[in-house]
């Protein structure tokens, strides 16, 4: 692939100015995006493109006017956004918070699984956001042994204090059971950050409109998260049609993650305009539905 950098530049001249420097750096960056993007096109295996194309639901369009002006009207979350109920925990309250969201999660409502995928990414950033936060106020504290356990560092200790605070059955639990709620709380994180290397990549809206063949690779842990992040980038630079779907997709997308702004956002020109898109193909329908990712485990 030949960079456009390497072909011949006509020289300025005086009906044209010469570049200005941050001219030429946004040129140049534009450039090395541009040849990364021709790479990852030209590197990606035939199996990898059909797995990418698989990822967001085939039904769309019918899935959002299903539900789109309900979750306009009313959010995803619920009271669980609002709970304020258990006993709090100041200095990590925005973590505990976060996973609050995870185990109050109300089965009478049909939009658990896209609640879940939300919550587990808020769960994952705000853990991630606590940590820096603790080793920066606590350098070198968090990799030492604290007086809560032998080799536990503070940010453990930390996790035990938001189980204790979340669950009432913490304080009468055997070690057996203290270590289950250890790994869920664990679980729900690392599922949170594999969804956040799409989220991150694709935006929020791959979250609502994901496809089941895309769920049972966020579950099955054998497929990597490098691979993860490799269909991500196939799906951007690859698949320009998914990615126009998911663009009109995230600003409502975000607004209900954020549980703010939803209720004015004009829901029927959204839906024009993915109806345009269309349904993907019955062929497609078929892999979406497949186990599409289980050639990606590695």
């Amino acid at each position: 692939m030949c960079s456009t950098a390497s072909l011949p530049q006509p020289a300025p001249n005086a009906e044209s100015p010469a570049p200005s420097n941050a001219d030429s750096v946004n040129e140049a960056g534009q450039t090395i995006q541009r040849d990364a993007d021709n790479s990852i096109q030209d590197a990606a295996t035939p199996g990898l493109v059909t797995v990418a194309k698989a990822c967001v639901r085939s039904d769309f369009v019918q899935f959002l006017e299903t539900n789109l002006s309900r979750w306009c009207q009313h959010g995803l979350w619920g009271r669980e956004r609002s709970s304020g109920h258990m006993a709090r925990v100041d200095k990590y309250e925005k973590l505990q918070t976060a996973y609050s969201y995870i185990c109050q999660l109300d089965a009478r409502m049909k939009d658990d699984a896209i609640r879940s995928r939300m919550a587990m990414v808020f769960l994952h950033l705000e853990f991630e956001k606590t940590c820096r936060e603790c080793r920066s106020s606590h350098p070198g504290e968090a990799k030492t042994k604290t007086m809560m356990g032998r080799g536990r560092g503070k940010i453990s200790s930390m996790i035990d204090g938001i189980l204790e605070n979340t669950h009432p059955s913490w304080r009468f639990a055997n070690a057996r059971e203290k270590g289950e709620m250890r790994t869920n709380f664990h679980n729900q994180k690392r599922y949170g950050k594999r969804w956040w290397i799409l989220v991150n990549t694709l935006g929020c809206g791959i979250l609502l409109l994901c496809s089941s063949s895309l769920v049972g690779m966020i579950r099955n842990t054998t497929v990597t998260a490098t691979t993860l992040a490799a269909i991500a980038r196939v799906i951007q630079v690859v698949h320009s049609d998914l990615m126009s779907i998911l663009h009109l997709a995230n600003p409502i997308a975000e607004k209900l993650f954020h549980n703010h702004g939803y209720q004015d956002y004009d829901t029927k020109q959204l839906l024009e305009k993915l109806r345009v898109f269309g349904s993907i193909s019955v062929g497609q329908a078929r892999a979406n539905g497949g186990n599409a990712g289980d050639e990606w485990r590695q």
